[in-house]
């Protein structure tokens, strides 16, 4: 992940809503352009988070931080931000409820074993299944 600093003019066409909201409309505008360089192996919440401390931290009276809840769905996470916690004792109070959600995942997702095998099954133009669910089929009955 890759930050730049740029500038920019925002102007009401590239903007949804009435022009009356937009604050700095036609006026010039510091920010930052956030490049994702490798989305395999970037933790995009902990990149959240952590800009959120952050913003927390350097522009207490201007971030808005209980704008977050709505996105957050988390109300142990924002209280935690609020008092600028590390994202490794944020990250820990998740600890538990993710090893449930996994416990639970693992019970429904197909295994491994039967992935593989259902890799294996190989169907073309002389399948006469009509109930044969491999995507190859399901693609030749659309169409």
């Amino acid at each position: 992940m890759r930050f730049d600093a740029v500038r920019f003019t925002p102007v009401a066409p590239l903007y949804p809503g009435p022009v009356s909201t937009l604050k700095l409309a036609n006026k010039e505008c510091g920010g930052v352009r956030v490049v994702l360089t490798d989305r395999e192996h970037c933790a995009v919440v902990d990149v959240g988070v952590v800009l959120a401390l952050t913003l927390q931290k350097t522009l207490p009276r201007r971030f808005k931080v209980d704008a977050m809840s709505r996105l957050l769905a988390n109300d142990d996470t924002l209280a935690d931000i609020k008092a600028g916690k590390s994202l490794a004792e944020i990250k820990a109070r998740w600890a538990a409820p993710l090893a449930e959600f996994e416990a639970r995942r693992k019970k429904i997702q197909i295994t491994g074993k039967l992935r593989a095998a259902a890799g294996r099954v190989r169907h073309d133009a002389s399948c006469d299944r009509s109930g044969c669910r491999s995507p190859w089929c399901r693609a030749r009955r659309r169409g």
